[in-house]
């Protein structure tokens, strides 16, 4: 059982209660699943608890409404995670990971051409939030409410994560191929409250007029907007 922050959490499957995930419901916790006996991974109990937290926040997700919904028992979620403090930690070190492991491989197969690293980076980090929108939406609702939770994810994540696309920009900064300016603190902007928010809300495609648009597509033309106004004029 997890004990401190950043250290490994190990289960054991006898604590493993067969469960099923099935389709989801419509509203609050009840978007997580619907029950039928089966087995449930580690993968999926973390993936629902931060979809939980991400939709309802931290007060909001209620541990016994989160159980009943997973068709696990109170005894068995506190013995393989101990509280729910643990297991907010346990779901956002398991989602994050997930996705800077994704961008590192990107990065890895960018090419030496900056411009490439950056527009690669920013793509996967699209493509990623947009299949998986509690990413970007427990970033908003930490954010809303600072304090030890928004410092663990910013500091852990959000900011390392932010610095993948830093270095290849402030190389190309020093080239004076990019403008010139507080880079770091507008790059973060642009990309996880500006481009992370539409890729996790695509239903507002819709809800703005723009009824036929391919996501896909349209994530594509908004990196190039960004890179194109990143570069020096002329």
């Amino acid at each position: 059982m997890r004990k401190l922050i950043g250290e490994p959490i190990s289960f054991s499957s006898d604590r493993v209660r067969a469960t099923e995930v099935g389709r989801p419901l419509s509203t609050g916790l009840a978007t997580i699943c619907a029950v039928r006996p089966r087995l449930i991974s580690d993968e999926v109990l973390l993936d629902a608890a931060l979809k939980a937290f991400a939709e309802l926040g931290y007060e909001g997700a209620s541990i016994r409404a989160l159980c009943r919904h997973l068709g696990v028992s109170h005894n068995t979620l506190n013995q393989r995670f101990g509280s729910k403090d643990t297991l907010w930690h346990a779901a956002v070190d398991h989602g994050f990971k997930q996705l800077v492991d994704t961008l590192l491989d990107t990065i890895a197969g960018a090419g030496a051409d900056p411009f490439n690293q950056v527009r690669a980076t920013l793509l996967t980090f699209l493509s990623t939030t947009r299949a998986k929108p509690h990413l970007v939406q427990i970033i908003s609702q930490e954010s809303a409410l600072p304090g030890e939770r928004y410092d663990y994810l910013f500091n852990k994540y959000v900011a390392p994560i932010n610095e993948m696309g830093l270095r290849p920009l402030r190389a190309l900064q020093e080239q004076g191929k990019v403008r010139s300016g507080p880079i770091t603190t507008i790059f973060f902007y642009l990309t996880t409250m500006g481009l992370g928010l539409m890729s996790s809300h695509p239903e507002t495609f819709s809800s703005l007029g723009d009824h036929d648009a391919d996501v896909a597509a349209a994530a594509e033309l908004a990196v190039d907007m960004v890179m194109d106004s990143l570069r020096v004029p002329g």
